[in-house]
């Protein structure tokens, strides 16, 4: 409670001190130990003895998700940290929604996830977490204030728990009855949470309509069939037809379904509206939650772009930039986002415009953008009312189709505003298209107006042909934070791997002035700005490399000599990290990294607690910069060889890069 407390008082200095300054969010350079819950005290305080009506297993499971793997996700950047004024926002209206006489109500604390999906949940602690997806899509304090009271209720009466037996006893009885019982019993949660969160609002003079119409526009969504990005197509468009509609409601009301249906609970909204009669959208400060809002948006671009999923930040930036062409920042995602695909997927370049992942024959074989279809782009209903009159549908010749031809477009509209950028992003297209004229017009255009973010990098790539960098430091990045328990993250096994460390740092650093090796479960928690940066270059070389490029460049030591098939895969045009993500160039040339070595190791144990591994697997990737190729290194694996210990799979890694046959 102590520890709550001093969260809250922190939060409002915060508040206090930096309200007149902007909004968007900045990683910490250090982890602050008020967001500290010191797990293993409270581990060893309540795993004494199981769970009453679970087995030791399974109190271990609830409790290493409820209490170590809580404290991961802010450790790990996945909650805002030391964001003033939007947490204590949300402090507030969870404060004035609550009522004072409910004793749990000490315990409940809201915190903002940086996850783009409109959604919200509760952990058994009391703690509640708020998508920034879902702070992007919200459109009234109204609907915000019941979505904070219905996760409250889930705390208040202990859904989570309750909800875990449940599910344990279904799930071993192999009986499809009580499998029925428990997702009726899974519905009367959420409805008692619906309506728990009706009376709160309603209460407080909250207009209960706007909930009904939230409630209706999922219902319209799901009708309609809207596609989301990160969710498969529930139907091609051509099957938008009255038979489907009933069949996919049906799915939505069946008896495996765990929430209730949308129309009942935007009727229940209405009935409890007629009782409490409430007008209110706004009760604390609408100017504020049209801020954040607005700055939810953004962050949601960023997150899908710092995380390289540039499908999703193309698709919600080019929404964005219909609402308003001139926001710039809309247009750079676009173009960059576009350019970025286009270098990880050449085929894309001829493809309709995000018709990648869509399901429509008549546009696949036509080859027609989704300019032609524009209801598969949202999945906000409103949104899709707002803009299906815009010109680029309604217009017989569209002003591009193509991936291509909308990258040519974006950039054009960049370079109208005087967007320097724009022209190093063409520069680096051509480079992809090993198209050596394009390159050196577009570079040279770039630094000969002076000023941009990456000049020295447009002069080394002009200059060599080729990423460049001069030094030769290496760059060791180790990552064996994945531990794993059955399909569950397990925390608690990952915060011991750190005692593997010095055998690791013994085997990689063979020159300790000449290479960095950082530890990404060292920076886990104490560090989250460089966290975050490692985090997004990982996410980046994942994204450039799939299974191919792994099996193709696959080595087993360096320093062996190639055969002329393994001669014939060097060349400058190889994928190259810099050119996906430039932004890191700078970094890489002011700490002389000429190399770069990385490695993701992970972990899947028997059991939450018990150390004995039931199965292990890495990867490792390796770049000279100034290279022509990259060389991977991944671990054997079959039906003989499961795993290795940590000190079996560091030596495989030493022999790769140091040991010459």
């Amino acid at each position: 409670m102590k520890l709550l407390l001093s969260l809250l008082i922190f939060l409002l200095i915060i508040c206090k001190t930096s309200f007149s300054q902007s909004l968007s969010y900045q990683f910490p350079e250090k982890f602050n130990q008020v967001y500290n819950f010191k797990p293993d005290e409270a581990f060893a305080i309540l795993n004494k003895e199981p769970l009453k009506g679970l087995t030791k297993e399974q109190s271990d499971k609830f409790r290493i998700n409820n209490i170590y793997n809580t404290q991961y996700e802010f450790d790990n950047n996945q909650i805002y940290l030391d964001w003033g004024q939007a947490e204590v926002y949300l402090m507030r209206l969870l404060d004035t929604i609550i009522p004072d006489t409910l004793t749990k109500k000490k315990n409940l604390n809201v915190f903002i996830t940086r996850d783009p999906v409109n959604n919200a949940y509760t952990k058994n602690n009391g703690f509640l977490f708020i998508n920034i997806g879902l702070l992007a899509n919200v459109r009234s304090e109204a609907i915000l204030a019941y979505v904070i009271g219905h996760e409250s209720g889930h705390y208040i009466f202990d859904h989570q728990y309750k909800g875990l037996k449940k599910f344990y006893e279904a799930y071993y009885s192999k009986n499809f009855v009580l499998a029925d019982e428990y997702f009726a019993f899974k519905r009367k949660q959420e409805a008692d949470a619906d309506y728990f969160a009706m009376q709160c609002s309603g209460k407080l003079g909250f207009n209960l309509k706007e909930t009904a119409q939230d409630y209706e526009m999922n219902d319209m969504k799901r009708r309609l069939y809207r596609y989301s990005r990160g969710y498969a197509n529930m139907v091609k468009a051509s099957q938008k037809t009255e038979e489907a509609i009933d069949r996919q409601k049906s799915k939505t009301n069946s008896s495996s379904s765990s929430h209730p249906d949308d129309v009942a609970r935007m009727e229940l909204a209405n009935k409890m509206q007629l009782i409490y009669k409430g007008s209110k959208k706004y009760l604390l400060d609408s100017l504020f939650f049209t801020r954040l809002r607005k700055t939810a948006r953004e962050e949601c671009k960023k997150i899908y772009f710092d995380n390289a999923r540039y499908e999703e930040c193309l698709s919600i930036a080019f929404v964005d930039y219909l609402y308003d062409s001139k926001n710039l920042k809309n247009v750079y995602y676009i173009y960059e986002s576009l350019r970025r695909l286009m270098y990880i997927k050449p085929k894309l370049k001829t493809m309709g415009f995000l018709l990648d992942g869509i399901e429509d024959d008549e546009l696949f074989y036509a080859n027609k953008s989704l300019l032609y279809k524009p209801d598969y782009l949202f999945f906000d209903v409103l949104e899709y009312e707002e803009l299906k009159n815009h010109s680029f549908f309604t217009v017989e010749k569209k002003p591009f189709n193509t991936y291509e031809q909308a990258f040519h477009y974006f950039s054009r509209e960049a370079l109208k505003y005087n967007m320097n950028e724009a022209n190093f992003s063409i520069g680096l297209h051509y480079y992809g298209q090993k198209n050596n004229d394009s390159v050196a017009k577009y570079l040279n255009k770039y630094i000969e107006n002076g000023s941009g973010l990456n000049i020295t990098f447009a002069g080394n790539l002009l200059k060599n042909k080729s990423p460049y960098i001069e030094g030769n430091k290496w760059i060791v990045i180790y990552d064996n934070s994945g531990n794993y328990t059955g399909s569950s993250y397990n925390y608690y096994q990952a915060r011991n791997k750190k005692s593997v460390n010095p055998i690791i740092r013994k085997e990689l650093l063979q020159d300790t002035l000449n290479t960095d090796l950082v530890f990404i479960n060292e920076l886990i928690g104490t560090q989250p700005k460089l966290l975050a940066q490692m985090q997004k270059l990982e996410s980046n070389l994942f994204k450039l490399y799939d299974e191919d490029d792994v099996s193709n460049f696959k080595k087993v030591k360096l320093k062996t000599k190639e055969n002329i098939e393994e001669l014939a895969l060097s060349h400058p045009f190889n994928k190259h990290f810099l050119i996906l993500a430039p932004e890191f160039y700078n970094w890489f040339a002011e700490n002389k990294y000429s190399t770069l070595f990385l490695v993701e190791v992970v972990h899947q144990y028997q059991d939450f607690l018990g150390g004995k591994e039931e199965y292990n697997t890495y990867t490792g990737y390796y770049q000279e910069i100034n290279g022509k190729r990259p060389y991977f290194k991944d671990a054997i694996r079959n039906a003989f060889l499961r795993k290795q210990t940590d000190q079996e799979i560091v030596s495989d890694l030493n022999k790769f890069l140091y040991v010459t046959e």
